[in-house]
């Protein structure tokens, strides 16, 4: 999932090794999660989270399950996340709302 090939799915070696400090994290991108319903194969409605990542959109096989089962992350984790998430968005810069050089 990371790397410079938004298409590569599944255990690679971009992003960073396979082994690190517990409880440290490794790499974060944007992902856009969705709630989405749809009819299946059988034409019953189903509701789902999907995710975009890059062009593309991913459903786990147990989408609905899975979204059910979602639980809050550590407060260590969510700190690490927040903070990297922070410096990773550039922040615009501010312009000045008046001028202090007068041209006639």
């Amino acid at each position: 999932m990371f790397g410079t090939n938004s298409r590569v799915m599944g255990n690679t070696k971009q992003g960073g090794p396979d082994q690190g400090e517990p409880g440290k994290l490794a790499n974060i991108a944007e992902v856009r999660f969705y709630g989405i319903k749809f009819y299946d194969v059988e034409g019953r409605a189903q509701t789902a989270v999907v995710m975009e990542f890059g062009d593309q959109y991913y459903m786990p096989p147990n989408a609905i399950e899975w979204a059910a089962a979602a639980r809050p992350c550590t407060k260590s984790l969510s700190e690490q996340i927040r903070s990297r998430l922070s410096s990773a968005i550039s922040k615009p810069a501010e312009v000045p709302t008046s001028d202090a050089v007068d041209v006639d």
